[in-house]
């Protein structure tokens, strides 16, 4: 039977009561909205007394609780309070990996379709390959047009439209993670051939290299060579002055003292890296070849600043570096820019431009054209050839200035 309530006092007090001995909500949301102070937790972790499970209060044991929501499946869990906020972190990562590849492989794929051949035959072949991650998106981006269809039926016509479209910009919006539809716009001559080869790259594992393969029938698109955009190196080192002490930092400095391309960067591993030699075997083929290079000094300590950031269990997850984990580009070509603007150089600049005026740089000290080759792992040395005629313009203009 329940409590008779004497007046609107009693009624406050009723309520409060209620909550203690019932475990009510509101009490728990109290403490989530007191966490939000604290910038370091995650969205879905708080802190909790240990004993009744609600929110924490001064002076009594307490846990993290982490209750999170993935493609309508809930998962909680605690860590005791001396668990890192990055260890929490990769929990919850893993638990969201873990929960889309059960629903992944709960969803029936039909036998013999395109996407069945993809997820059973073809990703299982190439999971040793450094560039897995972006060999699986490409493949991916053709299992949603061809999806039902036997792979054995698709004509190199159909394979046309599509790249057409791409070409375009027709069909390149995505979903991310959050379910956002991501804008997409024109897709690039490299991005097309990309897709191009993952498509043939499908039917020469399923199929064999001399069974049937709709690609060969289709003409790659001819990739214009890019633009040299090199920098003084002076200006350079002083753009690499104003970086700070952070992973971003770290890892824009790496890649100006080697030339490494941030898809490099990002294959990495520890064990390619050797300090006491100072040279670093960098990842150059997509069945997981190296090539060694040579470090200078400021390479070096580059390198340790990486790997401190890598081995520091304390600091958040977004502010480390993972060995072979995603790299976001846009935080560093900002940070890249900032760093510029704040060296004085207001025109624009891109990483790869630190790729370039290094390579510049070195023909400028006397370096050989196979030397410039083996640091910037080209395999042709047409490739050098357009550096060396940014040198020799570099010189041409000198003496048109000494003439006028």
């Amino acid at each position: 039977m329940p409590k008779r309530v004497h007046s609107v006092k009693h009624l406050k007090h009723f309520v409060i009561h209620q909550a203690v001995t019932t475990g009510h909500e509101g009490s728990e949301s109290m403490g989530r909205h007191r966490d939000r102070k604290d910038r370091r937790l995650p969205p879905g972790v708080t802190r909790i007394d240990v004993g009744t499970g609600r929110a924490a209060r001064k002076g009594r044991p307490w846990c993290y609780r982490v209750e999170i929501m993935v493609t309508g499946e809930r998962k909680r869990q605690r860590f005791p309070s001396s668990t890192p906020i990055g260890e929490i972190t990769e929990w919850i990562d893993e638990q969201r990996g873990t929960i889309r590849t059960r629903q992944q492989t709960l969803t029936p794929l039909a036998k013999g379709t395109f996407e069945a051949d993809t997820e059973r035959e073809y990703l299982p072949q190439i999971r040793h390959l450094a560039s897995y991650a972006e060999r699986r998106i490409d493949i991916e981006r053709w299992a949603e047009y061809f999806a039902g269809r036997n792979r054995n039926t698709i004509k190199a016509t159909e394979i046309r439209k599509v790249v057409s479209g791409w070409a375009a910009g027709i069909g390149t919006d995505r979903v991310n993670r959050h379910g956002q539809t991501i804008k997409g716009g024109k897709l690039a001559a490299s991005s097309l051939n990309h897709r191009l080869s993952a498509l043939s790259d499908f039917y020469a594992k399923l199929n064999g290299k001399r069974g049937y393969n709709p690609v060969a029938e289709i003409e790659r698109f001819h990739e214009g060579d890019r633009p040299i955009h090199a920098i003084d190196f002076d200006r350079v080192k002083a753009i690499l002055a104003e970086l700070g002490d952070n992973v971003t930092g770290a890892r824009l400095r790496c890649l100006a003292w080697t030339e490494m391309r941030p898809v490099q960067l990002r294959r990495l591993r520890r064990e390619h890296i050797d300090l006491d030699a100072g040279t670093v075997w960098i990842p150059v083929g997509k069945g997981g070849s190296t090539e060694l290079i040579s470090l200078p000094k400021p390479g070096v300590d580059a390198f340790r600043d990486l790997i401190r950031f890598a081995d520091d269990d304390s600091k958040h997850a977004r502010f480390r570096h993972r060995w072979g984990g995603s790299i976001a580009l846009g935080p560093m070509r900002d940070t890249l820019r900032r760093a510029a603007k704040r060296a004085g150089y207001t025109a624009p600049i891109t990483t790869y431009w630190l790729r370039h005026s290094l390579a510049t740089h070195m023909l400028d000290q006397g370096a050989s054209t196979r030397q410039v080759q083996q640091q910037l792992t080209h395999t042709s040395l047409e490739l050098i050839e357009r550096y060396t005629k940014v040198q020799n313009s570099r010189g041409l203009r000198a003496v048109m200035d000494r003439i006028a």
